[in-house]
């Protein structure tokens, strides 16, 4: 099997097709409303709490949002809706939530869209009044695509958690530990992370390997078959007992903690799949105060020396980048250090501020 951004994306959509159906049957009716209370503005957000862009949108709206707008958590994704508020904020993959429905919304109803990755949204580009991209490369591509007279494209920040920490502070452990979060996925790289791993040990015998990689049971995409191969690999390169998998799923705040507890090098090895979106993973990284290596994937490119990065042909050659940093407290003291202000520049508070002055302007173009 594939798992480039195509398959990913048309896997979860299959699945969000899937369970619309189970609700249309349940239901029995042909159309579903869902009316907003009495706040004029509506966020849609997607469907399943073990979702980063659900999270993301929670937090926005816990961090000021929701004193002005309602958060719709809306599972019947391929249902005509009926929204009654002036402003419609679509904060998932557009192309999931059908918004072909909303090609004629009434005049001075506005729509907005977050666009977490390009994929197919060229085919709708031309319904929003206002697009939110994440970085420079998809504000770039978006500015290229068919779209209404009159929109706004914003280049807005995705939000980044308070620091676990404030400032560095060496574990005083002799062999590190080393640690993944993410969903587990093939192209997360994390069987390569327990090849170099592997490595790692034969200077630094006591070392471990934390894997906190989650499974996604909403829509999964090969984690559980991944999760298998990689736990084969450890035990087959002798590394039982020394590679810990947690699947649990865990809100961001708490895996911030947890790394900061538990970490000394944070590991982020993506494989270049998709070349568009922003990562929150590696937000949630930056936020434990600890430092954090990331391969040249495009889901990273908007990070810059808060990191350390790699270049994908590097991978066979991780062992000896950790190594390097490991041994290096001066160069774990200045990223973190620059990472920390990041995430304090970038919090939601700030993001949701964004938010709330672009759907002030819109809303005012439209009286």
């Amino acid at each position: 099997m594939r798992y480039d951004q195509e398959v990913v994306a048309d896997t979860v959509a299959s699945r969000l097709t899937e369970i619309a159906g189970q609700c249309c049957q349940s239901e029995g009716a042909e159309q579903t409303r869902i009316y907003a209370q009495p706040k004029p503005w509506v966020m849609i957000t997607s469907p399943h709490e073990r979702c980063g862009i659900r999270e993301n949108a929670s937090l926005l709206m816990a961090s000021g949002l929701s004193h002005h707008m309602t958060e719709i958590s809306c599972p019947i994704m391929f249902r005509n809706l009926e929204i009654d508020a002036e402003l419609i904020h679509i904060q998932y993959h557009p192309t999931y939530l059908n918004p072909h429905q909303f090609a004629n919304h009434p005049p001075g109803k506005r729509l907005i869209a977050t666009i977490h990755d390009l994929h197919r949204f060229e085919e709708i580009s031309h319904l929003f009044d206002v697009i939110f991209v994440h970085n420079q490369r998809d504000y770039n591509r978006v500015m290229g695509l068919p779209r209404k007279d009159g929109s706004l494209v914003r280049a807005i920040s995705l939000g980044c958690r308070e620091p676990a920490a404030p400032a560095f502070a060496h574990s005083g452990r002799s062999d590190p530990v080393i640690a993944f979060h993410g969903f587990l996925s093939p192209y997360k790289g994390v069987k390569e992370l327990i090849e170099a791993f592997s490595q790692f040990v034969a200077f630094y015998p006591n070392a471990s390997l934390l894997l906190l990689s989650a499974l996604n049971g909403f829509y999964d995409l090969g984690g559980q078959t991944y999760l298998t191969e990689c736990q084969a690999r450890a035990g087959a390169l002798g590394l039982t007992g020394r590679v810990e998998f947690d699947t649990k799923f865990l809100p961001a705040d708490q895996i911030s903690s947890r790394l900061n507890r538990a970490a000394d090098l944070i590991v982020l090895p993506y494989l270049p799949v998709g070349d568009s979106g922003s990562s929150a993973a590696v937000r949630t990284a930056l936020a434990s105060a600890k430092p954090v290596i990331v391969s040249e994937a495009p889901l990273f490119e908007d990070i810059g020396d808060e990191v350390v990065k790699f270049r994908t042909a590097e991978l066979p050659n991780l062992s000896n980048i950790l190594r390097a940093i490991w041994e290096d407290h001066n160069i774990q003291r200045w990223i973190v250090s620059r990472a920390i202000e990041r995430v304090r520049r970038e919090s939601f508070s700030c993001a949701a501020q964004e938010h709330l002055d672009i759907y002030r302007e819109l809303v005012s173009r439209a009286c």
